[in-house]
């Protein structure tokens, strides 16, 4: 009896403190995607919502399943793009992040607050037929930036809650990217990939390095030349990696992974307004070692081009 009581305390005491070392990823890669009015000014906001089942364990060595949680992460972005010349862009990201972890038995955690500001410059490599729509049309830039560390850690934190649900990760990280569309007539093709290069923040703790790549195909339909309204159906995929995370230089084991979603979505012009939705549905992940699952995600966004 006395040996079956001690492995109890044993394993509760595990579950409490592991309880959190397993949840939903709150930072996806930055996505540009496709953006309204090429070689135009704009600004505006957009929201990801995203909802994560997270399996935790009791004990990592002996893979002792636990308690679930649920967490869900919403971000605001404020977001803009200045055309400097001809052959420059400039872009501005600011979050706002509200996260929720829910987990059996427990109250449910919240943290809230502004997110890391990425600030990115980008040169125009290639536009060739731009606004001609009988000839194959193309357009290429790329470039890179910062993410700075104005999100709050919380270090203090660590014990109660995962490093994903922090509203920043406390760190000055690289920001690398290009985007390539290709279109004719109607049709056309938006690719993009993003890279962030991840350093480690007054904690010690760096989150992995992840990179974010995607492709849709899309269609534009002209629906009134008085008004200047036109729609963009869209769909294709969208791939995510990140890296492991580590803390005091030691690898955090449940940490990382990816994922490859199905992306469908519709762009709306009116005028100088744009308005769009996106919905993303997981065709594989592997997330947390499968510990990890995403369930939805959607992104609607609003900008004033200028």
């Amino acid at each position: 009896m006395k040996k079956w009581f001690v492995l109890a305390v044993l394993l509760f005491i595990l579950n409490e403190a592991s309880a959190c070392e397993i949840c939903g990823c709150s930072g996806n890669g930055y996505h540009l995607g496709i953006l309204p009015q090429f070689k135009k000014h704009f600004i505006g906001v957009r929201n990801t919502y995203r909802v994560f089942n997270s399996q935790h364990l009791i004990s990592e060595q002996l893979h002792i399943l636990g308690k679930k949680s649920v967490e869900y992460f919403n971000t605001t972005e404020i977001w803009g793009r200045y055309q400097v010349g001809k052959k420059t862009q400039l872009f501005v990201l600011v979050p706002y992040n509200s996260f929720t972890q829910k987990e059996e038995g427990l109250p449910a955690q919240k943290v809230q607050g502004l997110g890391d500001i990425s600030i990115l410059a980008n040169r125009i490599l290639l536009t060739k037929n731009a606004g001609k729509m009988d000839k194959l049309q193309q357009t290429w830039q790329a470039g890179g930036g910062v993410k700075l560390p104005t999100g709050k850690y919380d270090s203090d934190n660590s014990d109660d809650l995962n490093a994903s649900m922090n509203a920043g990760t406390g760190s000055l990280d690289i920001l690398l990217n290009t985007i390539y569309t290709i279109r004719y007539n109607h049709f056309g093709l938006n690719a993009d990939v993003g890279y962030r290069i991840n350093t480690a923040n007054t904690d010690e703790f760096r989150y992995g390095n992840r990179i974010t790549t995607g492709a849709r195909l899309f269609y534009w339909k002209n629906l009134g030349r008085a008004m200047k309204w036109s729609i963009l159906p869209n769909a294709g995929i969208l791939y995510d990696r990140s890296a492991k995370d580590y803390h005091h230089q030691e690898e955090q084991t449940y940490s990382g992974g990816s994922i490859t979603n199905l992306v469908a979505g519709t762009e709306i012009y009116a005028g100088k307004w744009t308005l769009g939705a996106s919905w993303f549905h997981p065709l594989k992940q592997e997330l947390s070692k499968g510990l990890v699952k995403m369930k939805s995600q959607v992104t609607i966004n609003m900008a004033w081009v200028f």
